[in-house]
Parts: structure tokens; sequence; C-alpha cells
């Protein structure tokens, strides 16, 4: 998912000065990531929004939304199957929880089944 998504979900979720009904700001009038927002008749981009509120209040619960916001730590990779940011536990990470179990998986079976080919054979 997006970090854009994950920020306007965590912003609906938890933020104390969302208003639900009319969608703005009690800090702001409008909330930058809720709201589109034009300088020069073009749109601003998201990764160009900023909320002294949000980064300083709401966002430092996610821990994990944090560092993909502000693109810090080395440690968050790409998994290589489902293409989603994760925090790699390690050095040689190549997937994300849900995939790891998956892949490992599917490599035993193939192991197991070359194994067994070359044991045949005997």
């Amino acid at each position: 998912m997006r970090v854009e998504i994950k920020v306007k979900r965590l912003i609906r979720d938890t933020c104390a000065c969302y208003t639900p009904k009319e969608g703005n700001c009690v800090y702001q009038a409008k909330c930058p990531f809720l709201q589109s927002m034009y300088y020069r008749d073009k749109e601003v981009k998201f990764e160009s929004k900023r909320c002294e509120y949000f980064e300083t209040h709401v966002l430092p619960a996610d821990k994990e939304l944090y560092s993909l916001y502000f693109n810090e730590g080395q440690k968050g990779k790409v998994c290589e199957v489902c293409n989603n940011h994760f925090i790699a536990k390690g050095n040689r990470a190549k997937y994300c929880d849900g995939c790891r179990d998956v892949v490992r998986k599917r490599q035993a079976r193939e192991r197991m089944c070359k194994y067994n080919r070359k044991v045949d054979r005997y």
C-alpha cells in the first residue's frame, strides 16, 4: 500500500485535530493531506505537503509509517514478491512478513522435489 493512503488512514483514525463531519483540520483551515492544494495552477504533490502537528504528534505512533514517510532507516526494503515496503530485521531480508513463509514453503518444496529425483535414480 502506498504511503499516501496509509497517512490518510492514520489521520482519519487517530488525529485529534481532524473533524470527520467536515473533513477539515482544527489546527489548520484545511488538512493538507486530505484536501487538494494548488500552487500556480498546479496541484501540490503529496511529498511536498507538510503538517507540523501530524509529524510531531500523530506520525510517531506508527514506527513503520514514520520511517517510510521520512525515508529514514537503511533497514527499510522492498519485498521482492509483492513490492511492499517493510522494515528488515537483518541485512539479508528479501521478503516481508506475509510473503516470507510462503516463499520458504515453496523453496522447501522445490528443494525436496530435487532431492527426491536424485534419490529415485539410484
